[in-house]
């Protein structure tokens, strides 16, 4: 027996000894050469570019069985007379490239490798103005790997043999684990040029190090590079690698990653994923602490859309949420965007991405949305609409990509300030569902009043077809006008019902093609500007022509009622009516919406006696019609003395008695008044 057993140890210890020498000596007598060229031949065929590599070339068997070459080169395809079409002539260029695999493992089933080393490579995407790419493949060769690929099909998850990994198992050709030391890749370089869009962009000083895999640990990772000369790093772990291989559905992987770009924003993500190879899943939450956008897009020398009105806007943008995806969906909860002082709270989900099914719930706590917007001046901003109005393009817009998405989102917001209109509060829910678009509804709490809005537009047809209703109920007059077209002549409550149909989707198209009517009323209220008292004591100086605007003139009234009907971009005013405590009016006429000009008729009739706010009878007297022009935000009002003149020259005393009897009456009023 202990013969037997010295026999079996001297045995091992032999052909211990016949490996070690076998491994030394083997590669001074292999022709390096040989294997060399018949590597190069065989890279190059697969994949349809030349590749070579230096003089240098070196193979170990033991204790490693290892490649050392150096001076590697790709190149980029050439043409039909077999000269480059690509500037780069190398496609990839290598100082060094090294790998090193233990022998005796293998054995015993056991996958070890040392190192994969790659210094500095030099990765050189070229695409022509023709739009061919130097890493596409040749259309043989696409071919070739079209038809490679179909008879792989067949054959997955089989192994050299032939045999499947149980029967690999089984035959004892089974890798039963796996491990490598380190995989670096050091001083590395990516350049790309895209002569089509005239774009280049360069990554430098390119480090990536991988070390201590093993299938059953985590691995740690640290990558970092310079993007376009801007600093970018992703170091953290992740694992066990297993779960990328095992179908096994209790298998898991954490990934923990840190995330900096230009030493200015940095990101960190957690996650745990699961079921690689079945119903794969992952949940995490991702934080990405706060930056300056203004100061990123200076860095990346990417110029900001517009200027914004505030200097010190979006200098804080943060962001976090946790999520969840699936194969075929994704959940995000608790986020929540950081703008400057405005905070958005959301959450919501996508399904089904083929079809994609979207709903959100969203709160925004408040925003000076003004601060984001381009400062201009008055007498520009018109001069900028039309700017923009002009080069946009005339092509309409295609909105038939949404046929197949389901929305639903349901949004609320706090204080809002928009082209100086203030909101204090805003609640929306809004859908699209087989392209068409629903707002159902959307309220707004604004200038101690409250308005609804509910719209639909067809997004399918050509043009867009849009229905809108708009109800606003105890709204003060005064500063909404004020605030929205810099109107300040109108004081009151105000209440308005609008209805109209609307086509296309750019401004001057809904203008233009709108149809519809509506009411606006104005009550308890005053015309800031304007004096009756004037209108009553001086009708001489009216019929002259002479103005009777002024500043610190005021004439209240009960009641300022204005129907209108809308077509064509222009709204028609018929019958409007002003009730006021010594005054009538009646006024028809018209407001252009696309010129934002007025060209409307008042004709007023004074009362003889003071019944209060609710006075419905005729009064008798003289009418002293006034044109209202000019535009929204500077309105003129002057006397329209066409019919007084006419009855003056047809009857000149009876007018003058008119004059008279009015005068009095009005002194009376006006003292009654006061």
């Amino acid at each position: 027996m202990k013969k037997l057993i010295f026999w079996l140890l001297a045995i091992v210890v032999v052909l211990i000894a016949a490996v070690v020498f076998a491994g030394i000596m083997i590669p001074k007598f292999v022709d390096v050469d040989l294997y060399k060229s018949r590597m190069e031949e065989a890279v190059s065929k697969k994949i349809g570019c030349s590749f070579s590599v230096g003089e240098d070339m070196k193979i170990t068997v033991f204790p490693w069985l290892g490649i050392r070459v150096s001076d590697v080169h790709v190149e980029s395809p050439g043409g039909k007379d077999g000269k480059s079409k690509f500037d780069a002539k190398d496609m990839l260029h290598a100082k060094n490239f090294e790998a090193r695999l233990k022998l005796i493992p293998l054995f015993f089933g056991n996958l070890e490798i040392g190192s994969v080393i790659l210094d500095s490579p030099r990765i050189f995407l070229e695409r022509s103005s023709s739009g061919k790419a130097n890493w596409e493949s040749t259309k043989s060769e696409q071919q070739t790997s079209r038809s490679a690929t179909t008879e792989n099909r067949g054959t997955k998850n089989r192994d050299a043999q032939g045999h499947t990994g149980k029967q690999a198992k089984e035959d004892g050709f089974f890798i039963k684990s796996f491990g490598m030391d380190r995989l670096s890749i050091t001083n590395g370089l990516i350049q790309f040029v895209d002569k089509q869009t005239g774009t280049a962009r360069k990554i430098t000083d390119l480090d990536l190090s991988v070390s201590e895999i093993d299938l059953e640990k985590s691995v740690e990772l640290s990558f970092q590079a310079r993007v376009d000369g801007n600093p970018f790093s992703l170091t953290g772990k992740a694992g066990p690698l297993k779960c990328l291989f095992e179908d096994d559905a209790e298998n898991q992987m954490d990934l923990d990653f840190t995330i900096k770009a230009l030493d200015m924003v940095s990101g960190h993500l957690i996650a745990r994923a699961t079921d690689f190879m079945g119903d794969a899943s992952i949940k995490g939450q991702v934080d990405i602490q706060a930056f300056s956008l203004k100061k990123l897009f200076a860095a990346l020398k990417i110029e900001l859309p517009m200027q914004t009105a505030d200097s010190k806007a979006l200098e804080k943008i943060a962001f976090s949420a946790q999520f969840r995806s699936t194969l075929d969906s994704f959940f995000f909860s608790d986020a929540l965007v950081t703008v400057d002082d405005t905070n958005i709270q959301m959450d919501g989900s996508i399904k089904d991405f083929h079809h994609p099914v979207i709903a959100a719930n969203i709160h925004l706590n408040g925003m000076d949305a003004d601060r984001y917007l381009p400062s201009l001046e008055p007498s520009e901003s018109r001069e900028q609409i039309e700017t923009i109005d002009n080069n946009s393009s005339s092509d309409p817009l295609d909105f038939s990509f949404l046929s197949k998405y389901t929305i639903d989102i349901q949004m609320d917001t706090g204080r809002l300030k928009i082209k100086n209109l203030i909101i204090d509060k805003s609640k929306m829910a809004a859908s699209v569902k087989n392209g068409l678009c629903k707002i159902n509804p959307l309220e707004l709490e604004l200038y101690d009043g409250k308005a609804k809005l509910t719209a639909s537009s067809d997004l399918s047809q050509s043009p867009v077809q849009t229905k809108l209703k708009l109800d606003a109920v105890e709204i003060q007059a005064k500063d909404l006008l004020a605030d929205a077209v810099g109107l300040k002549m109108l004081e009151g409550n105000l209440e308005s019902h609008i209805r109209f149909d609307a086509r296309g989707m750019d401004a001057d198209t809904l203008v233009t093609e709108s149809k519809g009517d509506g009411s606006i009323v104005f009550t308890d209220g005053a015309i800031v500007g304007i004096d009756l008292d004037a209108l009553v004591q001086n009708t001489v100086s009216i019929l002259n022509g002479k103005e009777i605007l002024s500043p610190k003139a005021r004439s209240d009234f009960s009641e300022l009622f204005f129907p209108f009907s809308l077509a064509g971009g222009i709204a028609t005013i018929e019958n409007a009516i002003l009730k006021s405590p010594f005054m009538r009016a009646n006024a028809n006429g018209t407001a252009n919406l696309v010129d934002q000009n007025l060209d409307i008729r008042l004709e007023p009739k004074l009362v003889g006696t003071i019944k209060g706010q609710g006075d419905q009878k005729n009064r008798s007297g003289v009418l002293v019609p006034l044109k209202i022009t000019g535009s929204f935000s500077n309105p003129k009002i002057r006397p329209d003395a066409t019919q007084a003149l006419q009855k003056a020259i047809s009857d000149p005393e009876q007018f003058k008695k008119d004059v008279k009897s009015m005068e009095q009456q009005g002194r009376a009023i006006l003292k009654s008044i006061r």
